[in-house]
């Protein structure tokens, strides 16, 4: 079965011409709207928002953008869903879980190729980088790559 939202239409325009691709993508998504008006929307964020945003807290570093992110998704949608609150908490939720999925796999990702190089600098005993180093190193690097580094134009 085709869905509504890619369905091309053959109609002409009232000169005749055959409409183009992107006049049939913009008149499908023009007949799609969505149930949601801009008041009802900024009603939900002012009421629901800070919530979600502590229940999404549970799950994720980012819990704004997790809400963010399920207003957006509600703004897309077709027709209101049945409970509008629950649907709200359950989206977040899985978007939440999303969240820390990927942070996690992002982290183990980032620990294996930290650790395949090795280190630019001798840390101390505090576990501080040596200025000293960081300084020879900066030295040793080109003068096009110290300007990056140093906000001067050149290396003392």
């Amino acid at each position: 079965m085709e869905s509504r939202e890619f369905r091309v239409w053959t109609e002409k325009s009232r000169d005749g011409r055959r409409l183009s691709q992107e006049d049939d993508n913009f008149r499908c998504r023009r007949r799609r709207m969505s149930f949601l008006t801009p008041e009802l929307l900024g009603q939900l964020i002012d009421e629901h928002a800070p919530a979600l945003e502590l229940f999404a807290a549970q799950w994720s570093r980012a819990p704004a953008d997790v809400v963010q992110e399920v207003f957006v998704e509600l703004a897309r949608q077709p027709r209101q869903p049945d409970n509008l609150i629950a649907w709200l908490y359950r989206v977040v939720r899985h978007r939440a879980y999303d969240d820390r999925r990927a942070e996690s796999r992002r982290r183990r990702r980032e620990t294996v190729a930290a650790a395949e190089y090795e280190p630019w600098f001798r840390p101390t005993s505090a576990g501080q980088i040596v200025p000293q180093d960081a300084t020879e190193a900066l030295r040793e690097l080109p003068m096009t790559s110290a300007r990056w580094w140093w906000p001067a134009s050149g290396v003392a």
